[in-house]
């Protein structure tokens, strides 16, 4: 071989090992970027997605920015904030839900809860010094959105909200075409602009001429849109409607079980909205409407809403703890199919039992109340009730901060202790 010729397959030699030199081979998944073996989970294959689905509409998700603090959706700040976090999960403080779903006193279809394996994991992730692993963090798995058509209930009004009474608002809304009388509400969201403006919103039937009046009234008696609402909304004689939604950020996407629902029979609507002044602050224009899911009238999926509340009450101030009591008893037989609790500021625990030939059964617990978490929680599982059977509502208040008698009432320093069962007839 000439001396030319082997000058020419060296090069080659030498060419292809500098390309091979410069492929970078991908680490496996369990090594950190320092090369130190991550056996257990790390932020980027196990720690994201899980934040994600289950902290990403508040906190961030990398692709959307965080609306509460702490931030979650990048590696540094959810490191940063690892130990509080966990501290919060194991309390069942976050994610936010307010039912208790151990299965202790009931299950609920909607729990927004980490699985106890998910917890583990994230305790052992925050244990090992929240490693990062190797490669971008894995995409969490989103749940299918519904498909099902929305109708708008729209006050088409814009108001900025803010400190006091300015913090929760009443609008009045007009029927749309679109919805048919009878109805079953079947699902509910609530949309604002800006994003996660509202944190939680009921929506009340106006379903005669005097409540309609009534609200009309206090419209016309503010100089701006709508009316300050932030305590109870009273039902009945003297009051605005009927309840037939309860709705919190807890659950965006909030459906019936089993494709029940209450019937829409009104000639208008309440909306009630309670403003989240972190996501937005003081100051700032919000929009916000209800989207409702409706189903074809169908008595057998019809629910009632019933609400249990005791006589008006006055709390004393100053105490650690004071409870209070209300009691419902079935007249028909029916189905317990979930609840939409209340209470205010000073609420500390809810709980909810139904006892038949004297034996109770928990049917609810609320153990670390807020008062933004109110909404429909559904039942995982049905609960018959028959003719006789007693529900009993307990609620327990915290008055230390208050130096003076606080009574229930509407206005935002009042007190409620409500309960609205959401109940299935049952047909001959």
């Amino acid at each position: 071989m000439s001396a030319a010729k082997i000058l020419v397959l060296l090069g080659t030699v030498l060419a292809l090992g500098a390309a091979c030199r410069r492929q970078v081979r991908p680490a496996p998944a369990n090594v950190t970027p320092d090369g130190a073996p991550a056996t257990g989970p790390t932020w980027s294959r196990d720690i994201a997605p899980l934040l994600a689905r289950h902290c990403g509409g508040c906190h961030g998700d990398g692709d959307t920015p965080a609306v509460a603090p702490p931030a979650l959706g990048g590696y540094s700040e959810a490191r940063r904030a690892a130990a509080v976090s966990l501290r919060a999960i194991r309390r069942r403080m976050m994610p936010p839900f307010g039912a208790d779903d151990t299965g202790l006193c009931g299950t609920w279809s909607d729990a927004a809860w980490l699985t106890d394996d998910e917890i583990a994991a994230f305790g052992s992730w925050v244990e090992r010094g929240a490693p990062h692993g190797f490669g971008p963090p894995a995409r969490a798995t989103a749940k299918a959105a519904a498909s099902a058509p929305t109708v708008p209930l729209d006050p088409g009004v814009t108001f900025a909200p803010g400190l006091g009474e300015r913090a929760a608002r009443c609008f009045l809304v007009a029927p749309p075409p679109a919805l048919a009388p009878g109805a079953l509400l079947t699902g509910v969201a609530v949309a604002s602009e800006p994003r996660a403006a509202v944190r939680q919103a009921n929506l009340y039937a106006l379903t005669d001429a005097p409540s309609v009046a009534r609200a009309r009234a206090r419209d016309a008696a503010d100089d701006e849109p709508g009316w300050a609402c932030g305590g109870a909304i009273f039902e009945g004689g003297g009051g605005f409607g009927e309840l037939v939604a309860s709705w919190s950020r807890n659950t965006p996407a909030q459906r019936s079980a089993d494709g029940t629902g209450v019937p829409l029979r009104a000639r208008g609507y309440l909306a009630q909205l309670r403003y989240d002044l972190i996501a937005s602050p003081p100051g700032t224009p919000v929009q916000a409407r209800f989207l409702v899911t409706t189903g074809s009238p169908d008595p057998a999926r019809a629910a009632r809403l019933v609400a249990v509340r005791p006589a008006p009450f006055t709390l004393p101030p100053s105490q650690a703890q004071v409870a209070v009591s209300a009691t419902w008893t079935a007249d028909r037989p029916s189905t317990f199919r979930g609840l939409a609790p209340g209470m205010n500021a000073l609420g500390r625990t809810l709980d909810v039992q139904v006892t038949r030939a004297g034996q109770p059964r928990c049917l609810a617990h609320f153990g670390h109340w807020n008062s933004y978490d109110r909404q429909l929680f559904h039942a995982a599982a049905p609960t018959a009730l028959a003719p006789g059977d007693t529900v009993t509502l307990t609620c327990t208040f915290a008055t230390t901060s208050r130096s003076a008698d606080t009574k229930m009432g509407e206005a935002p320093d009042d007190e409620q202790c409500l309960a609205h069962l959401y109940l299935i007839d049952a047909r001959p």
